[in-house]
């Protein structure tokens, strides 16, 4: 059952980056850089999920998400307007 929900989990995500690559060609961006914010954020919910699933909730789950955060911050200065 969690091959299937993570299979489930990977299709979204990685449908969920090409509607978003899509959406920022459609405006004329073809740069990479703005599609760092949204792929750091959806990464933040794996590894959560995979995090929750492994009952892993620890110091360093905590310490990647902020550290995932801290870099979608960042790097939110690509992104279109």
């Amino acid at each position: 059952m969690d091959f299937v929900a993570f299979f489930v989990l990977l299709l979204i995500m990685l449908f969920s980056i090409f509607v978003i690559y899509k959406k920022t060609q459609s405006v004329g961006v073809y740069s990479f850089k703005a599609l760092i914010t949204p792929t750091l954020l959806i990464m933040i919910g794996v590894l959560n999920t995979i995090a929750l699933w492994n009952d892993a909730f620890g110091l360093i789950s905590w310490m990647l998400t902020f550290v995932l955060l801290l870099f979608a911050a960042y790097f939110t200065k690509f992104l279109i307007n």
